[in-house]
């Protein structure tokens, strides 16, 4: 059973979603979605972002800033990505760095593992 109950369509076949949209804050932000494949991606996930804001929005442009540096590494091949270096190089502490998040991406084989994903 599906759990994401709309979708934003960013390519043929790919929707975008948020599950947190049951929440009072998020209704009617995300339209109605037909994915037949769902795709978890926050921190219960290798492919989520392991960058956390610890709820300072001043973060927010660094913590995806840092996202996108380590998919980007991700998807060229690295076979080990520095995690803290990453947040230390956009501004965040090392504690910015989610503990689950690396537990996760150190047991499914690091890097390799998230491209497999």
């Amino acid at each position: 059973r599906s759990r994401l109950r709309g979708g934003q369509l960013t390519a043929e076949g790919v929707e975008i979603g948020n599950l947190d949209e049951d929440k009072p804050a998020a209704r009617g932000l995300v339209p109605p979605g037909a994915a037949v494949l769902e795709v978890l991606c926050n921190r219960q996930s290798v492919l989520g972002n392991p960058f956390d804001m610890k709820k300072r929005e001043d973060l927010r442009d660094a913590v995806l800033d840092a996202y996108a540096d380590f998919l980007q590494a991700v998807a060229t091949g690295a076979s080990r990505v520095d995690i803290e270096g990453l947040a230390q190089k956009r501004g965040m502490p090392r504690d910015h760095c989610g503990r689950d998040w690396r537990v996760l991406y150190d047991a499914g084989g690091g890097a390799c593992g998230v491209r497999a994903a």
